[in-house]
């Protein structure tokens, strides 16, 4: 479903609106919350709980339902001997790391690839991080750092441990397949991580295009967003997941997204009922005039605007229409996302400081 053209209060009264010029939001406004209501009649905010991972024709069967689902006994971790980590352990991620750069995304205060307003000119933007290479030992002891008043995470998405393009077995370097320069930055991982999964590779009929390591902490936060795959997060600590009912457009994450050594994520999800306005991109970089400081920096033409829905999930208006649905996914289970969800993810870190995901 989609309510890409549903203007509401809830957005950002300067952003431009989407509406095509035949019609107004008054036109619009009493069709699509009846279309709202009878969606909610027919998909009530609830998540099924399997008691077993599914088979591919099962996963094909949720698939099609397109629901949330929980289930247990799932790990994307690799069977063999010695191939196991304790992902809650930093000195466990450097010793397989080694003195590898990898690259971070940096900002001042958690969220990237968010909207943010440069103070200096009063412009709202579309924010990317600042990215910076340096160690896998350095990127840690950062984060472990109080006195740090940069949030710095790794969330590079490009397929940082296996890409659909490349051979999933790792050269004697640890670098996957094809040139050094081709390979994936984190390839070494491909040695304890499972390439897909395969119930579901079945199902869709297709591998992950991309297989990704996020790791940071509480104060990484992602702003509400869509993606446009399928995503699976499994987790060896508890979660807490809270979901919005369809109410906003489409939105989701990469096919074989897990998830783990997270004891507490809290994702937010939502659907139909927003429109995304468009927001000129920007990035963020160091002053020229304090090394320390992060500033709005346009990016150079030629650019493109960015459409980005402005709903802050955790400030919600008392009349907003969302519908939460709030998920707690017990250690060893993992939650199936269907493709076309927007979601909100914020997390705290395990015992050892970090939070680490598989997308």
């Amino acid at each position: 479903m989609n309510f890409g053209n549903h203007v509401s209060s809830h957005l950002d009264p300067a952003a431009p609106t989407t509406l095509p010029f035949w019609c107004s939001a008054q036109d619009m406004q009493a069709p699509l919350e009846a279309l709202l209501s009878d969606y909610r009649d027919l998909a009530p905010p609830t998540c099924l709980r399997l008691d077993k991972p599914p088979n591919a024709l099962e996963m094909l069967r949720i698939v099609h339902a397109g629901r949330p689902v929980i289930f247990p006994g799932f790990t994307p971790e690799k069977a063999v001997a010695g191939s196991r980590i304790d992902w809650k352990k930093p000195e466990a991620l450097c010793e397989v790391m080694g003195e590898r750069k990898v690259s971070i995304a940096v900002t001042p205060n958690g969220l990237a690839d968010a909207l943010h307003k440069d103070e200096a000119t009063g412009k709202t933007y579309f924010v990317q991080p600042l990215t910076e290479k340096m160690s896998f030992k350095s990127f840690l002891e950062r984060l472990s750092d109080d006195t740090n008043n940069e949030v710095h995470y790794l969330q590079s998405q490009n397929g940082n441990i296996y890409r659909s393009a490349f051979d999933h077995s790792p050269d004697r370097e640890g670098n996957g397949a094809g040139t050094a320069e081709e390979a994936p930055e984190l390839a070494v991982l491909q040695e304890h991580l499972e390439p897909e999964v395969e119930f579901v590779s079945k199902a869709l009929g297709q591998a992950p295009d991309a297989v990704n390591l996020w790791i940071g902490d509480s104060k990484s936060i992602t702003s509400l967003h869509k993606d446009p795959y399928v995503r699976l997060l499994s987790l060896s600590q508890k979660a807490t997941l809270t979901a919005h009912n369809p109410d906003m457009k489409t939105g989701g994450v990469p096919d074989g997204q897990q998830v783990f050594p997270v004891p507490l994520m809290i994702l937010v999800l939502m659907l139909p009922g927003y429109a995304a306005a468009f927001y000129p991109a920007a990035t963020y970089t160091r002053s020229s005039e304090d090394k320390a400081s992060l500033i709005i920096q346009p990016d150079a033409e030629p650019t493109y605007p960015v459409p980005w829905v402005s709903v802050d999930p955790l400030r919600l208006p008392e009349d907003t229409p969302l519908r939460p649905i709030e998920i707690t996914v017990e250690e060893g289970w993992t939650l199936y996302l269907p493709a076309g969800w927007y979601h909100h993810v914020m997390q705290e870190e395990g015992s050892g400081g970090i939070c680490v995901a598989v997308n």
